[in-house]
């Protein structure tokens, strides 16, 4: 009897619509049948009625892999089917027809990252100078303001013989000490890495997901230098008062050296390194 598939009606099948941050797009689950005890993984994921590997739609959206998995009846498999966005530029040429996925170029799907920022200095459209942002008695406003900004996001997805999981320990959650496809050290840092098994063609590999995020401030933490007490000239550490003389301990910028900013005078930032940072050159990205 010859294996033939359909595709599951389930809340497992879901469209292919692409995403904003991931390589895989979508995934669908097809049922084979007419398994025998000769049968494996191979042939069922060479079943003609599946969709074919590489093959593409008018959206742009193909195939990249086909794993299949068994069930309690031996005649039975399922297979997941995952689907693509083609990245910008395309596909290496010939990418489809290398028979060992191991050997295929790795892809790179670059995108934008938006995340929030507080912001707590602004320029006084009253006053004109630089200053920290507070309401009209000098406390800081809760919940503060908020400015959404955005960075340059990475995701590679490539076909590695063996994944050692420790990769995840190593590269994950760090900073780059050196230079990393074009930026500087320090600017990118691995966000997340992802690995799961493939098998096509006879071969059995794992396709590897990395995402990084790149930070044009080196991901040092910068915070403005700036509180509720200052050192007055005798060294002695002050609340902050008003013009009238009242303590309140409102917000005041300082000069980096704990005392009160001068007039027209430009705001001082604290800097620190708070990341762990690893060199990246190992991965093999270029």
């Amino acid at each position: 009897m010859a294996l033939s598939a359909t595709k599951d009606i389930s809340s497992e099948s879901v469209d292919k619509k692409p995403s904003e941050s991931g390589w895989y797009e979508a995934a669908e689950v097809w049922t084979v049948k007419g398994a025998t005890s000769s049968d494996t993984r191979y042939t069922v994921v060479n079943c003609a009625d599946l969709p074919s590997i590489g093959s593409e739609d008018a959206e742009g959206v193909f195939v990249e892999s086909r794993s299949a998995r068994e069930t309690e009846d031996p005649t039975t498999w399922k297979v997941d089917v995952r689907y693509a966005s083609v990245p910008q530029g395309g596909l290496t040429p010939g990418y489809w027809t290398i028979e060992i996925p191991s050997e295929r170029p790795a892809v790179y799907r670059w995108y934008t990252v938006q995340y929030e920022k507080t912001i707590v200095i602004g320029i006084n459209q009253d006053t004109g100078r630089t200053e920290a942002i507070t309401n009209s008695a000098g406390d800081p406003f809760d919940p503060p303001p908020i400015r959404t900004l955005s960075r340059i996001g990475l995701t590679i997805q490539r076909y590695e013989d063996d994944f050692d999981p420790l990769t995840i320990v190593y590269f994950g959650n760090r900073v780059s000490s050196d230079s990393f496809l074009g930026f500087p050290p320090g600017a990118a840092r691995c966000m997340e890495i992802n690995a799961e098994p493939h098998y096509e063609n006879g071969e059995s590999s794992y396709s590897v997901t990395y995402r990084f995020e790149f930070d044009e401030d080196l991901w040092i933490a910068t915070l403005l230098d700036a509180g509720g007490r200052y050192l007055d000239d005798n060294g002695v550490l002050k609340v902050v008062d008003d013009d009238e003389g009242t303590t309140h301990g409102g917000l005041v910028l300082l000069d980096g050296e704990g005392k009160k900013l001068g007039p027209g005078a430009s705001a001082r930032y604290r800097k620190y390194e708070t990341e762990y940072t690893v060199a990246f050159g190992p991965l093999g990205f270029t």
